[in-house]
């Protein structure tokens, strides 16, 4: 079982009346989706891991087909998810 170790403390500060510390999590999973609608995240930094992996593979398979020196890489723009624009699940 996986422990909550920042989230934990930044529960913690939930109940103190003073500042609180930014909290940024990486990939938007069941547990950060509740971080964030719990209050205890302030922002996700989500990217389309599909996207990428399927952007690697067209490039492998890409550069054995071609003879080219280098194929286009396209830019994957990561989200940043707040809690009041957390997708539907």
């Amino acid at each position: 079982m996986q422990s909550d170790g920042i989230a934990d403390g930044a529960a913690c500060w939930a109940n103190i009346k003073c500042w609180k510390p930014v909290f940024i999590c990486h990939d938007l999973t069941r547990e950060t989706r509740g971080y964030l609608v719990d209050d205890l995240c302030d922002v996700v930094i989500d990217q389309n891991a599909r996207l990428i992996a399927e952007q690697s593979v067209i490039r492998l398979l890409g550069s054995i087909a071609s003879s080219a020196p280098y194929l286009t890489k396209k830019f994957i723009e990561p989200r940043l998810i707040f809690k009041e624009n957390v997708p539907i699940q």
